[in-house]
């Protein structure tokens, strides 16, 4: 501040005030030392000069003005994830008593819980950084392994639906299972090397983000691979099962912004925004990503009358075969070990029309003709 100089060459001094001449520069005076004297008072910048007391006290607002918006976010969409998980509760309930509890739900399931953990660990970080200075490193790297923890098996659970598993097919073939089981390994581990590389080769001197490391636009490429493969699936699937391209049309489209917003995201990121935004920006996307994610699941998975896009139709006691009946009124016949299906339909096995409908069925000549077989 050069304009000092010329209203008191001493200023930096702090124990010394020299009277000048102008009565107007003397209040100025008077104001900077009782402001110096504020400070003081403070045991951080205690014993130091005007101008670097100064300094400090503004950085210092400046660096909890940003720890709080940084804290607001996760704090925010922790309870918008708690009432995910709440929501996917009660609808694993309903499935669970339909007997349409599926593996994929309880992957989606696994992943809400991760991402729950996620933003408790984080938002308890952030706090006790506000409060010492200091935080806790341990629960910030909790938090983002089980960020990480979430998104992959989010990702692992949009393949297996994209393949038609618990939807259309009771199980993969062993080629289908090594493609996948090697994608998310890999994933995996390049994951934890982002987190290691934050860790152990970023110079903490320097303001940067785990986004900017080579493992992260790697994982980054993955993405863009699994959506590319994710929709190869879609299609192959809806080709061979009509039935389903309502369900699989809009849940690709919606999940086509979920697949791109990962490389998008890192693209603005390292090239667009300034340093010391990053974290706080990057991070609050992130959350708002998995959130539609999730809710986007659970609402076109949601037991209802009206939902159209309801997918699973078979329940978990016909998961044996490797294709899944066309409808889930199946009836079946067992005869000498070998299964016989006969179509009901697809009228409701709890009504008196379904009833009829077996015992049309099973009077009809191809039933004859297995009883006649077995007499």
């Amino acid at each position: 501040m050069p304009w000092l100089y010329s209203l008191c060459p001493s200023y930096a001094k702090p124990n010394t005030v020299r009277v000048c001449s102008s009565h107007k520069t003397n209040a100025v005076i008077r104001k900077i030392y009782s402001i110096q004297r504020t400070i003081r008072s403070s045991t951080s910048v205690r014993n130091k000069p005007l101008v670097t007391a100064l300094a400090v006290a503004k950085s210092q607002g400046t660096m909890l003005r940003g720890i709080r918006a940084k804290a607001s976010a996760p704090s925010s969409f922790l309870a918008t994830e708690a009432s995910i998980l709440i929501a996917a509760i009660s609808v694993a309930a309903i499935l669970k008593s339909r007997k349409l509890f599926h593996q994929t739900y309880k992957i989606f399931f696994q992943a809400v819980i991760f991402e729950c953990f996620s933003l408790l660990f984080m938002c308890t970080a952030y706090a006790l950084y506000a409060h010492n200075g200091v935080g806790s490193p341990m629960l910030k790297y909790l938090s983002q392994i089980c960020r990480q923890m979430a998104v992959m098996f989010f990702l692992l659970l949009l393949l297996l639906l994209s393949k038609g598993f618990t939807i259309t097919r009771g199980r993969l073939s062993l080629f289908g299972i090594t493609k996948l089981s090697l994608f998310v390994f890999f994933y995996a581990v390049i994951s934890s090397s982002m987190l290691i590389w934050q860790e152990r080769i970023f110079d903490p001197a320097l303001v940067t983000y785990v986004s900017e490391c080579l493992p992260a636009y790697i994982i980054a490429i993955m993405r863009i691979v699994a959506w590319l493969w994710f929709l190869r699936s879609v299609v192959i699937t809806c080709s061979k099962y009509e039935q389903k391209k309502r369900f699989y049309t809009t849940f690709s489209f919606l999940m086509t912004f979920w697949f791109w917003s990962g490389p998008v995201v890192l693209v603005l990121a390292n090239f667009v925004l300034d340093n010391w935004v990053r974290e706080e920006v990057v991070n609050g996307v992130e959350c708002a990503v998995v959130a539609y994610g999730f809710l986007v699941f659970l609402v076109m998975t949601w037991p209802s009358a009206a939902n159209q896009n309801f997918p699973y139709h078979v329940r978990t006691t016909q998961v044996g075969d490797t294709n899944y009946p066309q409808n889930n009124y199946e009836v079946r016949y067992t005869t000498n070990g070998a299964d016989v299906r006969i179509e009901g339909h697809g009228v409701d096995e709890n009504s008196d029309q379904s009833s009829v409908q077996r015992e049309d069925s099973s009077s009809s000549p191809e039933i004859r003709h297995i009883h006649k077989v077995v007499a």
